[in-house]
């Protein structure tokens, strides 16, 4: 019986809820525990080896070396390269903008006050 007891706290099955459940929903429970448990452990091979990989390339040929999105396609989707001519126009927007609020006079570095 305590074997069984310390395989239900491990698996996060409160004291009270022990004495409450069956021996099938006791191992369901275990079973349920251990499959989180190997995920886990997969995970960080995974994480592990594709740390490998980066470093690898990343020491051997680092002009090959992915962004965020090639390297974790399933974690990180792959932005869309932005237009050239949008992002110029964003730009003398801004500066658009900047100028009318801020007029040469009152820039320090035109001699201004």
């Amino acid at each position: 019986m305590d074997l069984l007891l310390d395989s239900a706290l491990q698996a996060g099955l409160p004291v009270s809820e022990f004495w409450q459940a069956s021996p099938g929903e006791i191992g369901a429970a275990v079973r349920a525990r251990e499959e989180q448990r190997m995920d886990s452990l997969r995970l960080l091979a995974w994480l592990f080896y594709s740390c490998a990989a980066l470093t690898a390339v990343g020491v051997h040929d680092p002009k090959r070396f992915p962004g965020i999105q090639k390297a974790f396609p399933t974690l990180f989707e792959e932005e869309p390269a932005q237009d050239w001519r949008l992002m110029k126009q964003r730009v003398e927007d801004y500066g658009a903008l900047y100028r009318e609020r801020h007029p040469p006079a009152d820039h320090p570095s035109q001699g201004g006050v």
